[in-house]
């Protein structure tokens, strides 16, 4: 198994899955996602990557990745992920496809979106997460081909 495969492994295991926003609002969070510092590079960073080069929001450390969550999470009552597979795009780079289904503040159904999430290691560790809405946008920045 690659180190970009057990890396994305544990990041899966951290974040919240069945309803990050639930998460958010009971303060647990942080010491959820505060579980990849060891794994991580104190200079690791990532992006929240729209659909639109304007909707990029850039993040460095856990106290970024955070930010950019409880951000992301902001509209929302509630939140879920499903992880749908995992493609190793080379010893460094694997890319984790998801489903997102959210409910909208106000609203009585879920939206959905097919998305994916973009993790490179260093030496070992963790060093960039995009998490992406467009899944073709997510294979090009790992360098697969579509």
């Amino acid at each position: 198994m690659s180190e970009a495969v057990r890396l994305a492994e544990a990041l899966i295991d951290v974040f919240p899955r069945d309803n990050a926003v639930a998460a958010v609002r009971d303060d647990q969070l942080r010491a959820r996602l505060e579980q990849l510092e060891p794994l991580a590079w104190p200079d690791f960073d990532g992006a929240m990557v729209g659909s639109i080069p304007a909707a990029r929001t850039e993040w460095k450390g856990v106290d970024g990745l955070v930010a950019a969550w409880v951000d992301w999470l902001q509209p929302f009552d509630s939140h879920r992920t499903e992880i749908e597979e995992m493609r190793n795009a080379g010893n460094d780079c694997v890319v984790i496809f998801l489903r997102q289904i959210a409910r909208p503040k106000g609203a009585t159904a879920d939206v959905e979106n097919m998305g994916a999430a973009v993790l490179w290691t260093r030496g070992g560790k963790l060093s960039r997460i995009e998490f992406h809405i467009d899944r073709a946008v997510a294979i090009r920045a790992a360098g697969l081909a579509e």
